[in-house]
Parts: structure tokens; C-alpha cells; sequence
């Protein structure tokens, strides 16, 4: 039986293997990435761009699921790095907040609640609601703030998808609780409403996770150093910072 430090020093060592094949000046090489669906598609474009343009020989390959299996995936090594809603339930696993996500409750235009100057969790819990599948974080962070109001949160529909969840809402069938960032265009363009719920807001973290002393490649380390320049969040790695300053 492999004691804890022992078992970092193989998995440090057959990590280093993968380094040896990804050390041709980032010439070749792949990065696998696992990711929540708003990361990849609201997030994470512009920082693949910048990614592409500099090493444009490594290829970048991307799984969207939910927190839970991209935890999974990146403690079985199928991801070099994951992207997720935060707080983490594994414990075996790192994370930092990289991004500040607002949710707003949202409404399909001509809902009841669409005019109102004020809108309460009550009259949210009290209309048909679409929300995260029960299990989900978000879906617990939301719980949480409608708990704190003494209200149990009883939806009448739920779902895993969030690009799913706007397009029910836009199609009239009950409001939601979304990311400000994925129903700009809808508001824009009058589809959706946002719902003005006062001193109470809804938001969440995203975070990047990774293993216990993962012992990053070139290719990782690129990656991080431009979502660093471009997210600028306001904790970062020390073992990569460590990692960077002995090259």
C-alpha cells in the first residue's frame, strides 16, 4: 500500500512523462479540457482565441457536462483542467473562483410579473418556475436564498441544460433564475424580461479546478497564464507560480 506523499511522487512522475512528450517549444501538443455549458459558450471563446493565435499547432479538445462529472473526469485525469459552478462537493480536488457570475429571474414577455417595479421570491415561488435539476449547484445556491426568506423552493420544472431552460422560459412556460450573460441578446431583443427582485440577488462562482500537486505541461501552463491575463482573478495557483519561476 502507497502512502500519500508516495503516491504524489508517481503520479508527479507520470505527469512529467506527458511534459517530455509537450516540450517541442509548444509546437504540438493537446489540451483536454471538461466545462460547464455558460463557461464554454459565454467565457471561454475569447480566451481559446488568444490561445489559437499564439500556439496555433495545439489542439484543444472540450467536454461540456455538468459540475459533477467534470469533477469526476478531472480526478480520473480525462481532463488537464476543468471548469465549474463552485463550491466543490469532491474534496480531492483544487479550485479558484475565475469568474463572478449574476443571475438574474427572468420572465417571457406579456408574464404577470413582467411590468411590476418589484418582484418577491413569494410571487417568483408562487408562478410556475424552471430551474436547475435538483442535485446541481446552482440549483442548491438558489435553494439557499429562497430558504433564507422562509421559502421552500418547489419548482414545477427542472432541467440540466441552461440554454434548454431560456428557450422554455421564451416560449412562455414559466420563469426562470439564468446567468445574466446568457439572456442579453433575448432581453435585448424584448423575448425575455428581467424580473427586479430588489435587495436580493442571485450569483455564483465559477472556478477552475485541477488535482493536488498536478504537475502542470507547457501546454496547461500556456493556457493558464492567458486565462490569468484574461479573467484576472484575484487568487491564483502557487504551485504553478512555483512551477513557472524554475523555468
Amino acid at each position: 500500500v502507497l502512502h500519500p506523499p508516495t503516491r504524489r511522487i508517481f503520479q508527479q512522475v507520470r505527469e512529467a512523462e506527458v511534459i517530455l512528450e509537450d516540450l517541442k517549444s509548444l509546437q504540438t501538443g493537446r489540451l483536454y479540457l471538461g466545462t460547464v455549458d455558460v463557461m464554454s459558450i459565454y467565457v471561454l471563446p475569447s480566451i481559446f482565441r488568444v490561445f489559437h493565435s499564439r500556439f496555433p499547432r495545439v489542439e484543444i479538445s472540450i467536454e461540456v457536462d455538468d459540475t459533477t462529472n467534470i469533477s469526476r473526469g478531472v480526478l480520473e485525469r480525462r481532463y488537464d483542467l476543468g471548469f465549474a459552478t463552485l463550491p466543490l462537493r469532491e474534496q480531492n480536488l483544487m479550485s479558484i473562483p475565475v469568474y463572478n457570475d449574476v443571475m438574474r429571474a427572468i420572465a417571457p414577455a406579456g408574464h404577470p410579473l413582467a411590468g411590476k417595479k418589484l418582484v418577491t421570491l413569494q410571487e417568483l415561488a408562487n408562478t410556475t418556475m424552471i430551474v436547475y435539476k435538483q442535485g446541481s449547484v446552482t440549483r442548491s445556491i438558489i435553494e439557499q436564498i429562497f430558504r433564507s426568506q422562509g421559502i421552500e423552493l418547489e419548482p414545477d420544472m427542472e432541467i440540466d441544460r441552461p440554454e434548454a431552460m431560456k428557450k422554455l422560459v421564451e416560449a412562455g412556460l414559466g420563469v426562470s433564475i439564468m446567468p445574466e450573460m446568457s439572456i442579453e441578446r433575448e432581453v435585448e431583443e424584448g423575448s425575455l424580461v428581467v424580473l427586479p427582485t430588489g435587495d436580493i440577488s442571485f450569483e455564483r462562482q465559477l472556478g477552475l479546478i485541477y488535482r493536488p500537486w498536478q504537475v502542470f505541461s507547457p501546454s496547461v501552463g500556456a493556457f493558464l497564464s492567458i486565462l490569468r491575463e484574461k479573467l484576472k482573478p484575484t487568487v491564483w495557483i502557487s504551485e504553478f507560480d512555483t512551477l513557472n519561476e524554475s523555468r
